[in-house]
């Protein structure tokens, strides 16, 4: 009767430790969830990064170039040189 009662708390002890590992807190099913946020975060900040680094070589692009500049107050402001006449055609 002794064993029946040993290996019956050691079932329930094995029991409760596969409970805590798989659903309890920090188990894998709670790890497993974290890993796929941290796997979200990440494409978020690589897509970020990208916008960041296409938006300083656009700056880069403007500090470095008149023309761009140039092109960029024409297109968006309308800006014309001295002694030059603006045509815009409407169809």
């Amino acid at each position: 009767m002794n064993k029946f009662k040993l290996n019956l708390i050691l079932l329930m002890i094995f029991i409760w430790l596969q409970h805590s590992l798989w659903l309890g807190d920090n188990g894998i099913k709670e790890s497993l969830h974290v890993s796929k946020e941290i796997s979200r975060q990440e494409e978020k900040n690589d897509k970020i990064k990208n916008d960041i680094d296409q938006l300083q070589a656009e700056v880069d692009a403007i500090n470095n170039s008149s023309e761009i500049i140039e092109e960029i107050a024409r297109s968006k402001f309308n800006m014309i040189k001295p002694c030059e006449v603006f045509y815009r055609f409407v169809s």
